[in-house]
Order: structure tokens, then C-alpha cells, then sequence
């Protein structure tokens, strides 16, 4: 989840590296700990100059991915240089399943993803030629191992081990995947700005078409 922190209050507690994401001046801070009797790990991406950081605390769980008949709820994707939004926010979302540092938000009542939000600073975006997958309006019901705790994030993958962001700037498309093709694959736009691309059970790709509102 996304959340403002006091930097005194987080440093001395956890070890810390610059951010290997590119975001100038920005610091990764690591450290076990559990939420709500869930294990797991708490993750800060701090920004000195805004003296804020992005939350994640996730636990190791599989996670299956069902698309669905339905319809993405209206707004904006918008991109401010750092991260991005959705605006205007829905509410009745309590946990979320986060790609990189970019996290699905998941509506309590049927784990439905509704939005995007998330920490991607465009330092590390590779350039690249994009045309977006073929894709139909619908949802994207995540499942888990475990219940679902409010409040908690499930990370897909190993921080460490981040997935390509490659970003078509003639188009404004931004892709994050292992490499491969998706044309072949389920592509559902689930939320607005953002269309997942399924393999079986599995988040292949995430794609992205953001309002850039902030951008050198």
C-alpha cells in the first residue's frame, strides 16, 4: 500500500541501498517484519526531497490471475514523473498484488483489480518500438493461497528481480514483461490505462497508456 512516513521514523530500523530503479537521490529500505500475523517483508522507497515512501508489505503466496466478463471503472491513468495514478480513486480497496513497485489495487468483496498505482520512475524505462496487444474491455480476479489480509501487498515477483520496463515514447506505451510475445496470449484492459496479458493462470505482461503529466 502507499503511505507517507516520517524519515526519522524508518531510519535506523532497516538496511538500506540506493534505489536501483534510478530515481535520483532515492533510497530502498528492506526489512522482515509481519502485518496483521502475516509474515513477510517490509519494503520503503524513500524520496528525500518529498520526505515520503512508498509502503509494500508482502508474504509469499501464489497468485492466479482469472480474466472476466465486466467493464474497467472510469478515470485516468496519470504519470507525474515518479509513479503512476488513477484518478479518481474507487474505494473499498484493501490490498494489492504489485508488479516492480506498481501495484494492482484489489476490491475487498471479489478481488477484482480496479486500478493502478505506484512507485516507476522513468529513469529506469528502456526505450522501444511498442504496438499493444490486441485486447477487450473486462476484469481481472486475482486469487491467492491464502485469505486475503486489508492492508497487506502481495509482491509477484522478487524485488531484485524486476521486470523490463520498455516505454514507446511516439505512442506513449509503456510495457512490463519478461520478454516474449503477447500476441498470442489474453489480453483484457482492466482498469483505465492498464491492460494485463494472461498465460493460463499467469500475469505475463502489464501494459500501460498513462496521461503524462510530468516527464523531462
Amino acid at each position: 500500500m502507499t503511505s507517507s512516513y516520517n524519515l526519522e521514523e524508518i531510519n535506523g530500523r532497516c538496511e538500506s541501498i540506493p534505489d536501483p530503479r534510478g530515481f535520483p537521490n532515492a533510497v530502498r529500505y528492506g526489512a522482515m517484519g509481519s502485518f496483521r500475523g502475516s509474515p513477510g517483508a517490509w519494503e520503503f522507497v524513500v524520496q528525500p526531497e518529498s520526505k515520503t515512501a512508498t509502503l509494500a508489505v508482502h508474504i509469499t503466496a501464489m497468485i492466479s490471475f482469472i480474466t472476466q466478463e465486466g467493464w474497467p471503472i472510469s478515470g485516468r491513468l496519470l504519470y507525474d514523473g515518479s509513479g503512476f495514478d488513477t484518478q479518481p480513486r474507487p474505494l473499498g480497496c484493501v490490498a494489492s498484488v504489485v508488479v516492480n513497485d506498481i501495484e494492482l489495487m484489489l476490491n475487498e468483496d471479489d478481488q477484482r483489480a480496479l486500478f493502478v498505482t505506484g512507485y516507476c520512475p522513468h529513469q529506469g524505462w528502456l526505450p522501444a518500438i511498442l504496438k499493444p496487444p490486441a485486447s477487450r474491455r473486462g476484469s481481472l480476479r486475482v486469487e491467492f493461497d491464502t485469505p486475503i489480509v486489508p492492508g497487506l501487498s502481495h509482491r509477484l515477483h522478487p524485488w531484485d528481480e524486476p521486470w523490463p520496463v520498455l516505454v514507446d515514447r511516439s505512442n506513449g506505451w509503456l510495457r512490463l514483461g519478461k520478454d516474449g510475445s503477447d500476441s498470442d496470449l489474453e489480453s483484457v484492459e482492466l482498469a483505465p490505462g492498464a491492460t494485463a496479458v494472461v498465460k493460463g493462470d499467469r500475469l505475463a505482461a502489464l501494459w500501460l497508456h498513462p496521461v503524462i503529466l510530468e516527464i523531462p
